[in-house]
């Protein structure tokens, strides 16, 4: 059973990780500017198609990472003993 919690453990490490580089990545695509307007003239609007479908798509993945984690975290929590 150790190795098991070892395991679950090492895979909720894993999960968070990657929640975080994709809660990074996601959050890199927002406009910096604090009144979110596109910027000069003639520049590209801030929230493109594709920039929202990446965003859609980042925000996703993340989503499943983030209930991989609670998952992870339920079957810790039924195999470790109660304190």
């Amino acid at each position: 059973m150790s190795d098991n919690l070892e395991s679950l453990q090492q895979a909720l490490v894993l999960w968070t990780n990657i929640a975080h580089k994709l809660w990074e990545a996601r959050s890199a695509l927002l406009p910096r500017n604090p009144d979110h307007s596109p910027g000069a003239p003639g520049d590209s609007p801030v929230f493109s198609k594709e920039i929202l479908g990446l965003y859609d798509g980042l925000d996703s993945l993340y989503m499943e990472a983030e209930q991989k984690k609670r998952q992870i975290l339920e079957r810790i929590a039924r195999i470790s003993p109660q304190v």
